[in-house]
């Protein structure tokens, strides 16, 4: 399993992160700062993470359970609450997700979605 790319699941994180589109690092961190005090738009960003990651494939699920090391049928739900926390956390910047952007796969993420 090659972890550094996890294919098209990680097409997913994109679509999943409001801060894909933040033009500024003031715009990112200004949503990392309403997932941080806002509850109720932190549970509307993990639902839609929720609802988006059940489309992932068996085997995307595959990898990241195994990356996570948690159950296959928890792997969704794990992934986009790690996820989230990381980003409300400050684990992941802009400049990870310019990364991603660029390159398909950023090392952050990856030590995100193992801390449980």
């Amino acid at each position: 399993m090659n972890v550094l790319k996890l294919g098209g699941a990680m097409a997913a994180l994109c679509v999943v992160l409001s801060g894909c589109n933040a033009t500024t690092e003031k715009d990112f961190e200004a949503g990392q700062a309403l997932l941080r005090k806002d509850a109720a738009f932190r549970k509307e960003v993990l639902d839609d993470c929720n609802g988006k990651t059940k489309a992932l494939s068996s085997s995307q699920k595959i990898e990241f359970a195994v990356l996570m090391k948690v159950p296959v049928s928890e792997a969704p739900a794990t992934f986009c609450k790690r996820l989230i926390s990381g980003l409300a956390a400050g684990r992941i910047t802009q400049t990870d997700m310019a990364r991603w952007r660029r390159d398909g796969y950023f090392a952050s993420l990856v030590q995100v979605l193992k801390t449980p």
